[in-house]
């Protein structure tokens, strides 16, 4: 029970770090209005990484990550834009569809709870607690910024016992190199760290002391361009792309950077 807790937080909280992070091929004006310069989310746009996954033995795996902004779904009467990712990665290729909205102060991810059934026993769902949607981004970026990006929980009874938080931070700028396929790009990067807290509770003694785990993921975001580059630990990138990376050694450190961007 307590692997299964761990797999299904894990898959909901890295759809908010990967799904967030977008890539692209050459500096252009964000023309969309109302949204931000820091995530450009015109319809048509593709981003490409490199992605390289490190093991605690210093073993290394590489592979690519493509993500195309797809046309619009209406959720529960609100309009989401659409994300089709496919991460070639080791041996296998994955292809994802996600479902995100962009406004002037934020950036949202729907939380897709249909097979929700087939990760979680029956007996469990009834007492999970949590947001349908994750707050990725907060804009405009301000020193000392933080916000809650998404919490999850389980309510037994009079007990509530938490079972994930993530939160966010906005660190500062950071100067950064782009080496784009095109050339190489001196860029201003913001940067947003993400704080990934577990709680894994024994339920067959609720008032048992839990196990805690903690991990973390950050993110460096160009204006006009998005996200550049995405880096944290492997146990959250495994659970969501499913490359076979062993959610057990958690010292694994995955590394998504630009290779090229083309925004619409």
């Amino acid at each position: 029970m307590k692997k299964i807790i761990l797999l299904f937080t894990l898959i909901i909280s890295t759809g908010i770090l990967f799904n967030a992070c977008k890539n692209s091929n050459s500096v252009s004006p964000n023309t969309s209005s109302g949204t931000s310069v820091y995530f450009p989310s015109g319809d048509g746009s593709n981003y490409v990484y490199a992605v390289q996954a490190t093991d605690s033995t210093g073993g290394t795996i590489t592979g690519t990550r493509s993500a195309t902004y797809s046309g619009t779904s209406v959720i529960g009467g609100i309009t989401f834009q659409k994300e089709i990712d496919t991460l070639a990665f080791g041996t296998g290729v994955n292809v994802a569809t996600s479902y995100f909205k962009v406004s002037s102060s934020e950036v949202d991810y729907f939380l897709d709870t249909t097979g929700l059934s087939t990760s979680i026993p029956d007996s469990l769902i009834k007492y999970l607690s949590f947001s349908p949607t994750l707050k990725a981004f907060s804009f405009p970026f301000q020193s000392g910024q933080t916000w809650d990006v998404f919490d999850m929980g389980l309510k037994i009874g009079p007990l509530s016992i938490p079972v994930i938080n993530v939160t966010a931070n906005y660190i500062g700028t950071q100067p950064i190199t782009l080496n784009l396929t095109s050339g190489q790009s001196n860029q201003t990067a913001a940067v947003v760290n993400f704080v990934l807290n577990l709680t894994i509770p024994d339920l067959s003694n609720p008032l048992a002391t839990p196990t805690k785990k903690s991990y973390s993921a950050v993110a460096w975001l160009v204006q006009n361009i998005g996200i550049v580059k995405w880096q944290g630990s492997g146990a959250v990138f495994s659970a969501f792309s499913g490359n076979g990376v062993s959610l057990g050694d958690t010292t694994t450190t995955v590394t998504q950077t630009l290779l090229s961007y083309n925004l619409k």
